[in-house]
């Protein structure tokens, strides 16, 4: 789907925009996150593991931060910042790496790709192509965690992850409601014109 010219456009690019900004904002606080989990883990394979992801995620927030700024958007969010810091404290004040690789991975990064997965219908085709690239690889990080998860979570263990995944997605919905909102009525309007 092309941009649209007309009344429409700016609706879209706001929405966009707005889509944007939370994806930025995931990633680079994903990144902050990562790389001082990365440094203080004892753990060799965990290490590596989030290392080579850390690669990946730089990567994405360079690349989100480059489309934001062709559109006419800016990098600077506090609000955005903020609201991003409450899951990703959930995600810092589990107990241990187990728990915090089900919040990162299941809650924060499984919610993304399905975020983005949603989007791709709605966006122009080049922002297309790099969420797709995008959800190609944060699904490769999941299935590692799964991995690592699958190995070390007991049936009890299990079920405080499900809570944990579920606390997140209710945080993450509420943080991108608004501009999902707005891209999604932008499309009703635009095919009703």
């Amino acid at each position: 789907m092309g941009r649209m010219n007309g009344p429409g456009d700016r609706e879209y690019q706001e929405a966009v925009s707005g889509l944007l900004g939370r994806l930025w904002q995931t990633k680079q606080k994903t990144v902050d996150l990562v790389d001082a989990w990365s440094r203080r883990t004892p753990d060799a394979e965990l290490y590596a593991g989030l290392h080579s992801q850390l690669t990946d995620e730089r990567r994405q927030v360079r690349l989100i931060g480059e489309e934001i700024k062709q559109r006419g958007g800016s990098l600077s969010s506090p609000i955005q910042e903020q609201l991003m810091s409450r899951p990703f404290a959930l995600v810092k004040m589990q107990s241990d790496d187990v728990f915090r690789l089900c919040a990162l991975h299941k809650g924060i990064k499984g919610f993304t790709v399905r975020r983005l997965g949603q989007m791709v219908p709605y966006v122009d085709q080049s922002l297309a192509r790099l969420i797709d690239q995008m959800s190609r690889e944060d699904a490769r990080h999941i299935r590692w965690a799964d991995i690592r998860i699958s190995r070390s979570l007991g049936v009890i263990d299990a079920r405080q992850c499900d809570l944990i995944v579920n606390q997140l997605e209710s945080m993450l919905e509420g943080i991108w409601l608004k501009p999902w909102r707005q891209l999604t009525q932008w499309r009703q309007v635009s095919r009703a014109s």
